[in-house]
């Protein structure tokens, strides 16, 4: 029974250029509704630890790791846990100098 119905229909390509297409149009569109409420992409480089932490608290308060850094990013930052020396390689200059 199930090979006739397959039989039957005919097999449509997919036109992944199409799709791409829509797509581009259905985010055209998106930007143009709500021009002030636009996203931009960062990439930021975090130990593992930091991402496992990051991902436990997420799905502990049933989020996605997306809304909970930015939440964090929102959040006051106090001027003390701010570094005042450069960073380098993910320690502070003073951290490695010893």
């Amino acid at each position: 029974m199930l090979r006739k119905l397959r039989q039957q229909r005919p097999a449509k390509p997919i036109d992944t250029e199409e799709k791409k297409t829509r797509k581009r149009k259905k985010k055209q569109e998106e930007r143009q509704a709500d021009p002030v409420q636009r996203t931009e992409v960062i990439t930021i480089r975090i130990p593992q630890s930091l991402h496992a932490a990051l991902r436990v608290e997420a799905h502990e308060h049933h989020t996605s790791m997306n809304k909970l850094c930015i939440s964090k990013l929102l959040q006051f930052i106090d001027t003390e846990m701010v570094p005042s020396e450069p960073v380098l390689g993910g320690f502070h200059a003073s951290e490695t100098a010893e």
